[in-house]
């Protein structure tokens, strides 16, 4: 049976004259709130230009005498998870632009009403890591459905003790999903001590009425607020290194010059046809926790980081074994911008990610990766490589007055507030600055104890495919909880890279990793 789309009245509008602000009564389902900032707004124009879908973060709950996750329990601890964060009842609706006639300005509201049989779901449970990764890969590939003005732009997977938490890149990023488990685990251990025991099934309630609680400001208004400032200079300095890279540089002499893709850049009028849309596709690579520990107590000796490890791994990968001919190797990190917030905000859910980019020539990065055999010269090469992207990333987060990251955000601004000028704007930018990139983000979670009698074992972290030319080509995701493994998620469009290259790139991490660590032993 298909989904019935509520189809609300518009709500009467009022422009603001002193600030240039909306206000409208109330609707049926929910009640408007404020425009969205550029952030939301270019996360819901991807997802309704069909060039991105979701986020997901999976965390696996268990107490000692092994009893399950019931609906009644689950239920309870979701709604009380809700009246915690205003974030979950956030929704995205269309409206007419104040400034330019015939244009739609997204706005963010607040769902009044939230039945949680539309937004949980208990699944068959699967334990196989093939049977996992399809379940990740088919729920990046159901996407939300944004015209429906009635149910909330996330949805939990229940697969046994493990929760899949699904959201709309517009209203959480990845530590938005850490943050959602984190309150749920609290909410378990509560409602667990309130009601040992549920009662029949018929009699639990799917019902959650939502609190008028504030949303706290967007991204962008909220770095304004703390005296960031945007540089034209940094700007344009970056997108002018990557146009010289896009336009002069061979197609040979970057990583993916063999990809197949249709050069299109979607737009308002032209979306990704239905038949194009990206199809996620995932593989894995998971790290044990006694492996975790030693790649961290490795790296804390030679001066870097395991993210920026793993990306001058794959870098070394890529460049020595699969594109011998590439010069530059391209790149960028995913950034959580809660670190440059007040304290208060640590724990908020929404989204608060950039991006930093790194371009590296690849000499070196090939030297290092010539053999695969244990060498004294190129363990030290590589070592000295992670140093030096680990030094570079910490001196674009903390060595500048308005950190590049941060600058990267409050340049979006410049692309317009119209949905129409930010699909007009923001695929050229994309196009330019991401083409034959790929993406390193991390999620680690330092606290894995808890008071009550359920506790987070294990997380993980993925990231639906992009749509090729306006994305990367690959999208790597860490996560690892305190004393847990580290699983390593990495998701690409499927039918755009040649076969094997996801396979082979991770392989190569993985000896050499081995390598690194067989040198630590002897060292």
């Amino acid at each position: 049976m298909k989904d019935t789309v509520l189809i609300m009245e518009q709500p009467i509008l009022n422009a603001d004259a002193k600030n240039g602000l909306l206000t409208g009564q109330a609707t049926q389902s929910y009640e408007l709130i404020r425009p969205a900032g550029v952030y939301e707004s270019m996360f819901k124009v991807h997802h309704d230009l069909g060039v991105f879908s979701n986020t997901i973060v999976c965390a696996t709950f268990e107490r000692a005498d092994n009893l399950p996750l019931t609906p009644g329990l689950l239920y309870e601890a979701v709604r009380q998870v809700i009246s915690e964060h205003p974030a979950l009842a956030t929704i995205l609706v269309d409206q007419p632009s104040t400034k330019k006639k015939g244009r739609t300005r997204t706005w963010q509201a607040r769902l009044k009403h939230i039945c949680l049989e539309d937004c949980v779901q208990f699944v068959d449970h699967v334990a196989e890591t093939e049977q996992i990764i399809r379940l990740l890969q088919e729920e990046h590939d159901v996407r939300f459905n944004t015209k429906d003005e009635t149910k909330p732009l996330w949805r939990v997977v229940v697969n046994g003790s493990t929760i899949l938490f699904i959201s709309h890149h517009s209203i959480c990023d990845g530590r938005s999903g850490m943050i959602f488990h984190r309150s749920l685990l609290a909410a378990l251990n509560k409602v667990t001590r309130q009601h040992p025991e549920n009662g029949p099934e018929e009699h639990i309630s799917t019902d959650c009425d939502v609190a008028k609680k504030d949303l706290k400001p967007d991204l962008l208004a909220l770095l304004k607020l703390i005296g960031m400032k945007f540089s034209i200079w940094v700007a344009l300095l970056s997108y002018l290194s990557s146009l010289l890279i896009k336009v002069f540089l061979r197609k040979n002499y970057t990583f993916f010059n063999d990809i197949t893709y249709e050069v299109r850049l979607p737009s308002k009028e032209y979306p990704v046809p239905l038949a194009e849309r990206p199809v996620t596709k995932l593989e894995r690579m998971s790290l044990s926790p006694s492996r975790l520990a030693a790649i961290l107590k490795a790296c804390k000796k030679h001066g870097t980081s395991i993210t920026t490890l793993i990306e001058t791994l794959i870098h070394v990968t890529l460049a020595s074994e699969l594109y011998p001919s590439a010069k530059i190797g391209l790149s960028y990190f995913a950034i959580d911008l809660r670190r440059f917030l007040p304290a208060e905000y640590s724990n908020i859910m929404g989204n608060y990610v950039s991006s930093h980019q790194c371009n590296h020539w690849l000499g070196n990065y090939r030297k290092a990766g010539a053999t695969s055999t244990a060498n004294e010269t190129q363990i030290a090469l590589i070592w000295r490589l992670s140093q030096k992207a680990k030094a570079s990333l910490d001196s674009a987060l903390f060595t500048h007055q308005t950190p590049l990251p941060v600058s990267n955000a409050l340049g979006l601004k410049a692309i317009g507030e119209d949905d129409e000028a930010i699909a007009a704007g923001i695929y050229n930018v994309l196009d330019v600055a991401v083409g034959k990139t790929f993406c390193v983000s991390s999620l680690v979670e330092s606290e894995s104890q808890s008071s009550g009698p359920w506790q987070m074992k294990d997380i993980e972290f993925s990231v639906s495919a992009q749509k090729s030319q306006v994305g990367p080509m690959f999208y790597l995701a860490m996560a690892s909880i305190k004393n847990g493994q580290c699983t390593i998620n990495v998701s690409y469009e499927e039918g755009v890279l040649q076969s094997g290259v996801i396979s082979k790139t991770l392989e190569g991490v993985e000896r050499r990793l081995t390598m690194l660590l067989e040198a630590e032993k002897d060292s």
